[in-house]
């Protein structure tokens, strides 16, 4: 089922009794949903059910069977400041529903509707190439050989202490990382070769047939296994994020290690790194244009985990000439947000001005007057949301955000580019697709903003591209 993939909120009514209950739907977790109710006085207690919830969007609705309400403490304790979410959440009794695209595209689905659809997805078999059914297989060959030999050594570690398991996997890593790395970088060049000459349908169903074929791989890697489920609903989340910068081998055994570090040590991953250093020169160039009569204020929308504030916020004085207003749809991205800067605030003994704001773009587009909400800033940027916007939505979103910048201020916006060398990998691997520019696509996107000064660059690797839009 499906509701409008719309910028409407989600609203609703819970039947159990005399008079339905209104509610709104403020998050979706993959199978509850995080309501909260309308009337105050008539928020149910805990293990009320309720016989059916009828969901609306933009018109459309959905109705779902039975479920029970459960008030959940943590939903409104917030020590990291992060605001409020919902009274509690609707489990489900009879139906086993899948919310996580719910606030991506407006699709419910439900497992036996899933089920259903298992001989249309048995048939896709049909349509793969014999030639990349051979690679695929050859390929998964080649790596469970490879898996095999670390097993071996893991099973021969498993009556050895803690600390000798992890200097054996120190030295194994030490001297055997490298050699595995190229290993995997030839079979991610043999992949390129093999799908060069498909079209965008042909990517998506060997796509789909590769990572089912490889899944006893995928999940051996933490990053990539989080990257196929999306527990969030999408890919790219602020723990994805903290993986890319944290850049470690995670991992029970040297083989999961090895799966976990690969992906981080790619120049897309390398690319996500760089940028934290741009961020940081805007950042500063914008409390140079602020001082000495204000602080700089900058806004980061789908703000992530906010990392790069460890490279700005380097000594007491860079706390005293920020203000930040933090935009994110997830609240458990808001809470990393969060996280980082009360660590920093923890080590130099300062404190930041920072407002947290749970919102969507959705909401930030039917806003009238953004400007009137939020104020005006130095500085207004976002890193990873424009490489999942269509164009339409992309120049949308670039003209609301161009109205909170101030005379003398910046717009800033990541892509990734057409030449990002690490395309096939995320497609097929990590079932990751984005939307990639170049140059000019992502120039064109600001070609309506009045007034505009629009140029683009470069990361060190070339993969990332920014656009830079300064208002005179």
């Amino acid at each position: 089922m499906e509701l409008a993939a719309t910028t409407a909120d989600v609203l609703g009514s819970a039947e159990g009794g005399d008079v339905p209950l209104l509610l709104k739907v403020e998050g979706a977790r993959p199978h509850s949903l995080v309501v909260r109710f309308q009337e105050r006085e008539k928020v149910p207690g805990d293990g009320q059910r309720f016989e059916r919830v009828t969901l609306v969007c933009s018109g459309r609705s959905a109705t779902l069977g039975p479920c029970e309400f459960e008030r959940d403490p943590l939903l409104n304790h917030t020590p990291l400041g992060v605001p409020p979410l919902g009274d509690g959440h609707l489990v489900f009794l009879e139906h086993v529903y899948d919310f996580s695209q719910l606030f991506a595209n407006g699709r419910i689905t439900e497992l036996s509707q899933k089920v259903r659809q298992l001989p249309l997805l048995w048939g896709r078999k049909a349509t793969i190439q014999p030639a990349f059914r051979d690679f695929t297989s050859q390929l998964l060959y080649d790596f469970q050989v490879y898996r095999g030999l670390f097993d071996t050594l893991d099973r021969s570690l498993s009556t050895e202490p803690l600390p000798v398991r992890d200097s054996v996997h120190r030295v194994a890593t030490q001297a055997e990382y490298a050699n595995f790395k190229r290993f995997f970088d030839e079979q991610l060049a043999a992949l390129e070769g093999a799908v060069k000459d498909f079209g965008r349908q042909d990517h998506e169903r060997h796509g789909y047939f590769f990572r089912k074929q490889l899944w006893d791989l995928i999940q051996a890697s933490e990053f990539m296994l989080r990257t196929n489920l999306k527990p969030r609903g999408y890919a790219g989340d602020s723990l994805m994020m903290r993986m890319v910068y944290e850049r470690e081998f995670r991992g029970a055994t040297l083989f999961s290690k090895f799966m976990h570090r690969h992906p981080l040590d790619t120049r897309a991953a390398e690319a996500v790194r760089n940028r934290r250093s741009l961020l940081a020169k805007a950042m500063r160039a914008a409390c140079g244009r602020a001082a000495p009569r204000a602080k700089a204020r900058v806004l980061s929308v789908a703000c992530g985990p906010l990392w790069e504030l460890r490279d700005v916020l380097t000594g007491k004085e860079d706390f005293e000439a920020l203000e930040l207003v933090l935009l994110d749809q997830d609240p458990l991205a808001l809470a990393d947000a969060k996280g980082t800067i009360t660590a920093l605030e923890a080590a130099y003994g300062a404190r930041l001005q920072a407002a947290l704001v749970r919102d969507s773009v959705r909401t930030m587009l039917r806003t009238p007057n953004l400007s009137s909400r939020f104020g005006s800033f130095d500085l207004a940027y976002s890193m990873g949301l424009f490489d999942y916007l269509t164009p339409p939505v992309a120049r949308a979103v670039l003209a609301k955000l161009w109205e909170v910048v101030a005379p003398g201020g910046e717009l800033v916006v990541g892509n990734y580019h057409v030449k990002n060398e690490t395309r096939v990998y995320m497609e097929y691997w990590m079932d990751w697709a984005i939307y990639h520019r170049t140059e000019a696509e992502l120039l064109e996107l600001a070609a309506d903003l009045p007034g505009a000064e629009a140029r683009v660059t470069f990361e060190e690797t070339g993969t990332q591209m920014f656009l830079s839009v300064k208002r005179p």
